[in-house]
C-alpha cells in the first residue's frame, strides 16, 4: 500500500491521526450540547431507577392505576450499556451532556484504533489504516454521535473491531484463553447493543469455519471459544431474556416481503458510509419528500449502489492473499449476520429498515473495498470512483457535524444537564425544578418529550412520554387514575396540537378538567393542579 502514500508511513501515524481527529471533534462538541434521542432517553429512566435502588435494569414509574404509588416494570428492549456508559460518568460530577460527548469520543476512538488494529492484523498496510481512520471519523454515524446520543449504536461501533479481532484470534488460542476471550466478546457485544449478540455470533462462526476449512481439524481454541460463547449466551438468556417480557423476536413489525429481503442484501454494502442517511436527507426530508416509502429508498437508492460495489468486489481478481483472508472472513460474517436478520424479519420482529442495524458487518466490507481502492494494481477508474464515493460521504458527514454545531448554538440548551431541549425553554424548566425543590417526591411531573428525562433530579417522580409521536386516540386511551399527595405538573411543547393537549389533560381522570392552572412560556406550557 506504500505506492500511493509513500514508504514512510506507519500504523502509528494512523493512530496519531485517530487521536487528533477525535480530540478536535470532541473539543468542538463540548461547546454544542447534545440531544438525547428516543430510545436512550427512556433508557435513562432505568439509570434513575438504579440510583433509587430499584432492581437492575428496571424502570420505577407511577402506576397508571394509581399514580400515587410507583411500580417496577421490566422489558428486554434495550441492553444496559446505553445508559450505564453516560450514567457512570455522571457519578464523577460530569453533566449528562458532557458525559454523552465523552461516550461518543471514547467510542469513536475505540472504533478508529480498533479498525487500525484490524488493518494491521490482516496486513493491509499503514496507508489503508490511515485512510480508514480519516474516513470513519468523518462518516455521519461517527460525527453525529457527538451531538445526537443514540445509545447502543455508537457503543457497538466502538466494540465491533475488537469483537472482530477476538473472533479472529480464538481458533489459534489455547482453550482457556479462547473461552475467556469468547465470553468477554459475547458479554461486551450484548452490553453495547442487543445487535452485538448477532455480530459476535456471526464473527465467531465465520472465524471458526475458516479455521476448520484451512486446518482440517478442530483446535483447542475452537472448543474453548465455543464453550465460552455458549456460557456467555446462557448467562444473558437466563438473566435477561428469560427474566423479562421478550419484545424483539416477533410481533409488531411489518412482516417479511421482497423489500426487506432486498434491503438485507443491499444495506451491508452501504451502511458503513451512512449512505441511507444522505438519501433520506435528499429525498425524504419532511416538506420535500420525493421518494416516499421504504420500497423506493431501497430499490432506487441503496440497491443500485450496493450492486455496483458488490460487482467491483466480486470481479476484482488482483487481491493478494492477505486481502482474500479478510474478504472470506467478511463474507462469512455477512452471511451469518444477514441470515439472522432475515429470521427476525420473517418472525415479524419490529426492526425498521435502517442501515444502522447492518453497520457492524458493513465495516468489514468497507475495509475490503478501501484496501482494493488503494491498491496500485486496481484499475484507475475503479479506484478513483470508489475513493470519490467515500470522500463524498465523508464530506457529507463533516458538513452534517458542522451544521449540527452551528444549529446547536441557536437552540434551547439546558444549562443544568448540558443537553439540548427543543421542546422546552429555560424558564419552563426552571419552573418545574423549583416545583420539585418545594414539593419533592410528593409532586408528579408529566414530561411531554423523551429528552426531558434529563432535566429533573433522578429521584423525581415523572412520567416521560412522546405525545408528539402518538395519535390523539392513543393519548386519550392511556388513562391515569388516582391523585398524588402534592401537585401534578404537565409540561408540553407549545407546538403540540391543542386537541392532543386536551386529550392528555383528560387522561388524568381523577383531576378536574376545568381546574388546571396554566403557565405559558416561550417554547412550552406547564399545567398544574
Amino acid at each position: 500500500m506504500g505506492g500511493l502514500f509513500g514508504d514512510r508511513l506507519s500504523y502509528r501515524h494512523a493512530q496519531m491521526l485517530a487521536v487528533s481527529l477525535v480530540a478536535v471533534m470532541t473539543a468542538i462538541s463540548l461547546a454544542a450540547p447534545p440531544l438525547i434521542s428516543y430510545d436512550p432517553a427512556f433508557g435513562l429512566l432505568r439509570w434513575n431507577a438504579l440510583l433509587q435502588r430499584a432492581p437492575f435494569d428496571a424502570t420505577l414509574r407511577p402506576d397508571p392505576a394509581d399514580i400515587a404509588r410507583d411500580i417496577v416494570s421490566v422489558a428486554s428492549w434495550w441492553s444496559p450499556g446505553q445508559y450505564l456508559a453516560p450514567g457512570v460518568l455522571t457519578l464523577s460530577g460530569l453533566r449528562l451532556g458532557t458525559a454523552i460527548v465523552a461516550v461518543a469520543a471514547l467510542s469513536n476512538l475505540a472504533a478508529l484504533l480498533g479498525w487500525i488494529a484490524v488493518a494491521r492484523t490482516f496486513d493491509l498496510g499503514p496507508g489503508v489504516a490511515l485512510a480508514a481512520a480519516a474516513l470513519i471519523a468523518s462518516f455521519r454515524y461517527a460525527s453525529s454521535a457527538y451531538g445526537l446520543y443514540s445509545g447502543g449504536e455508537i457503543l457497538l461501533q466502538g466494540a465491533t473491531p475488537w469483537i472482530v479481532l477476538a473472533a479472529w484470534r480464538i481458533p489459534q488460542a489455547t482453550a482457556g484463553f479462547a473461552a475467556a476471550l469468547a465470553f468477554v466478546a459475547v458479554i461486551g457485544g450484548f452490553m453495547a447493543k442487543l445487535n452485538g449478540l448477532i455480530i459476535t455470533g456471526a464473527a465467531l462462526a465465520a472465524s471458526g469455519t475458516l479455521a476448520l476449512y484451512q486446518l482440517r481439524r478442530i483446535t483447542p481454541g475452537m472448543v474453548g471459544g465455543a464453550v465460552g460463547a455458549l456460557a456467555a449466551a446462557a448467562l444473558v438468556y437466563a438473566f435477561w431474556f428469560a427474566a423479562k417480557p421478550v419484545t424483539h423476536f416477533g410481533g409488531g413489525g411489518e412482516g417479511f416481503d421482497a423489500v426487506r429481503l432486498l434491503f438485507a442484501l443491499a444495506a451491508p454494502w452501504t451502511a458503513a458510509l451512512s449512505f441511507q442517511d444522505l438519501m433520506v436527507w435528499l429525498w425524504q426530508t419532511p416538506g420535500r419528500v420525493v421518494l416516499p416509502g421504504d420500497a423506493a429508498m431501497v430499490g432506487l437508492c441503496l440497491a443500485p449502489l450496493a450492486a455496483v460495489l458488490a460487482a467491483a468486489f466480486a470481479f476484482d481478481r488482483n487481491a493478494p492473499e492477505n486481502e482474500r483472508r479478510l474478504r472470506r472472513f467478511a463474507l462469512l460474517t455477512l452471511a451469518g449476520f444477514t441470515g439472522a436478520m432475515l429470521v427476525l424479519y420473517a418472525r415479524n420482529a419490529p426492526v425498521p429498515l435502517s442501515e444502522r442495524h447492518f453497520r457492524p458487518v458493513s465495516m468489514l466490507l468497507f475495509l475490503c473495498l478501501l484496501a482494493m481502492a488503494l491498491r496500485p494494481s486496481t484499475a484507475r477508474a475503479l479506484r478513483y470512483g470508489v475513493l470519490a464515493l467515500f470522500g463524498a460521504l465523508a464530506l457529507y458527514g463533516l458538513a452534517s457535524f458542522s451544521g449540527r454545531v452551528i444549529s446547536a448554538q441557536r437552540q434551547s440548551a439546558d444549562a443544568t444537564s448540558g443537553t439540548l431541549q427543543p421542546a422546552a425553554d429555560a424558564a419552563a424548566l426552571a419552573a418545574i425544578r423549583t416545583a420539585f425543590a418545594a414539593e419533592g417526591r410528593d409532586a408528579l411531573f408529566y414530561l411531554g418529550a423523551p429528552e426531558l428525562v434529563a432535566v429533573l433530579p433522578y429521584n423525581a417522580r415523572m412520567i416521560v412520554d412522546a405525545p408528539a409521536l402518538t395519535t390523539e386516540a392513543a393519548i386519550a386511551a392511556a388513562l391515569y387514575r388516582g391523585r398524588v399527595k402534592g401537585s401534578l405538573f404537565v409540561l408540553v411543547s407549545n407546538e403540540l396540537p391543542a386537541a392532543k393537549v386536551a386529550a392528555l389533560l383528560r387522561a388524568f381522570v381523577d383531576y378536574d378538567p376545568a381546574a388546571w392552572q396554566k403557565s405559558v412560556y416561550d417554547r412550552a406550557t406547564v399545567y398544574r393542579q
